[in-house]
């Protein structure tokens, strides 16, 4: 997790170019996670008019977090589950700024790595930061910002503009609408570069469509459980290698409520269970159907995770 975050800081270095000139400047970022976020507010600081565009119902990309709708309003970190200790002096540092504006806290919870029978506990206390309250505070705090406007649930197809000077045409993935024509487009996430999108892959622009191509995705199914009772287990997260049959599919289990901001005053537990990536890749092969594979997902690592106590 912790590589995957400071890569994505990474992305500054592209806009920097941009930074002497940015109060003229209309930029369209497609994504609103980490990268997305970080880009979108380093140029808002700065004067430029950002859009992001983000395709899911909530932002926040692989840090997003699930809230159900009806009470009692339980929430899930389903994507990342926390941030490990920064590998760059840039990322320490945007990590220091998160956490003296108050939406980043340690997680300071009891972990533990599954090895056959035996649960390990950890020996030596490892840096685990989250959101606060919930994991896509990061982004949300990010992207709140008089310059930036945050367009949810629109997939933008970008393709090059031989109008007003060029720059870029922004159209809406499904309903083709037109969102509006762009200095310049950020691309944060990976599906920006799929081969099945023709936006991008056809703007001349080889150097960024060959490259994202080979960045390869990791399969993981992940299961939001809630407990009426707590389980009263001394652990707040456990790791699987992966290795061990009776462990099943699991990968990573979590008592979410452990973390700063979801604990809950009902006495009910909110869990998360992810699948180990090898795992994943088994279960998923010749299943294409949501249902299908939300059923299969809730059964699997429900069952699994109940077995390993």
């Amino acid at each position: 997790m912790t590589s995957r975050l400071s890569i994505s800081l990474s992305v500054i270095v592209f806009i920097s170019m941009l930074i002497q000139s940015t109060n003229s400047l209309r930029v369209a970022v497609l994504g609103s996670g980490i990268s997305g976020s970080v880009a979108a507010r380093t140029l808002a600081d700065r004067g430029a008019e950002v859009t992001v565009f983000e395709v899911g119902f909530g932002l926040g990309g692989r840090t997003s977090t699930r809230i159900m709708r009806d009470a009692p309003r339980y929430q899930f970190d389903h994507g990342a589950q926390y941030i490990g200790a920064p590998k760059t002096d840039t990322f320490r540092d945007a990590l220091e700024s998160w956490k003296s504006d108050g939406f980043v806290k340690e997680w300071s919870g009891t972990f533990a790595t599954a090895v056959g029978s035996d649960m390990e506990s950890e020996t030596e206390k490892k840096e685990r930061w989250v959101g606060f309250p919930r994991m896509n505070s990061i982004c949300g705090n990010l992207l709140h910002h008089k310059n930036i406007r945050l367009k949810l649930q629109t997939r933008a197809d970008a393709s090059r503009s031989n109008e007003n000077g060029g720059g870029w045409n922004i159209q809406h993935g499904k309903t083709k609408k037109d969102l509006g024509n762009f200095d310049w487009v950020i691309a944060s996430d990976r599906n920006s570069g799929a081969r099945h999108r023709s936006d991008l892959s056809s703007a001349n622009i080889q150097e960024f469509t060959t490259g994202i191509r080979g960045i390869q995705s990791v399969k993981s199914l992940t299961a939001m459980v809630v407990f009426e009772k707590p389980l009263n287990l001394e652990i707040d997260g456990i790791q699987f290698t992966g290795k061990d049959s009776q462990y099943g599919s699991l990968g990573w289990v979590a008592r979410d409520t452990s973390k700063p901001g979801r604990e809950r005053k009902d006495g009910q537990e909110c869990w998360v269970l992810q699948s180990h990536p090898g795992a994943a890749k088994k279960l998923l092969k010749g299943k294409y159907k949501t249902n299908e594979v939300r059923e299969m997902a809730r059964d699997v690592l429900i069952k699994d995770f109940m077995n390993s106590l």
